[in-house]
């Protein structure tokens, strides 16, 4: 509850648990072993079947594609560290998606596709969380931007994407400033 409350201020959220990260690795490392016959190796039908029961829909052209610029265009099998490198970032992608949706889902109290005021003090009162009303209702009114009294999945995901483009952006500037009082520090030093 408290993250949404920061994202709707767009305040820096809390440091995500590092075993939320590991999910998706883990679930690769276990979906490779499973294809694996103990070689090391899976065949490229083997990466589209595990990468289909990943969640990921790709096409056999989009591996070998994939292989070609990592310069292993004629590869037929590929390692556990060179899939994780090619679909890494996918199955973050992908784990990230699901989340936002269980978050969603578990606002959602009336399963009606929308959260409200009300559906947002109950999750707070369950959850043992001590929101203001006014709050809650910045919470709604942000992440409700163009609809009356609720939000649906698109403006929490809308409101979660400026949230992290505003991180990365924040990041990005940070790192600027430090690269600068680096080279200064060099000059002057």
């Amino acid at each position: 509850m408290e993250a949404l409350l920061r994202a709707s201020r767009n305040e820096t959220p809390e440091e995500t648990p590092r075993a939320v990260v590991d999910t998706g690795a883990e679930e690769m490392k276990a979906g490779f072993a499973s294809f694996d016959r103990g070689t090391g190796f899976i065949s490229i039908d083997e990466v589209k079947a595990l990468c289909y029961a990943l969640g990921l829909r790709v096409k056999r052209k989009e591996v070998r594609a994939m292989l070609a610029k990592k310069g292993k265009g004629d590869a037929e099998n590929i390692d556990f560290r060179e899939f994780q490198t090619l679909f890494r970032e996918r199955v973050e992608q992908r784990t990230v998606k699901d989340s936002d949706e269980d978050v969603f889902r578990l606002l959602d109290v009336e399963s009606k596709g929308r959260v409200n005021a009300a559906n947002l003090t109950q999750v707070c009162q369950e959850m043992g969380e001590d929101l203001e009303e006014e709050d809650i209702r910045e919470m709604v009114d942000e992440t409700a931007r163009y609809r009356a009294e609720s939000f649906r999945l698109e403006d929490y995901r809308r409101l979660i994407r400026l949230r992290d483009k505003d991180l990365a952006e924040d990041q990005f500037i940070e790192e600027k400033l430090a690269r600068r009082e680096a080279r200064r520090s060099g000059e002057f030093g």
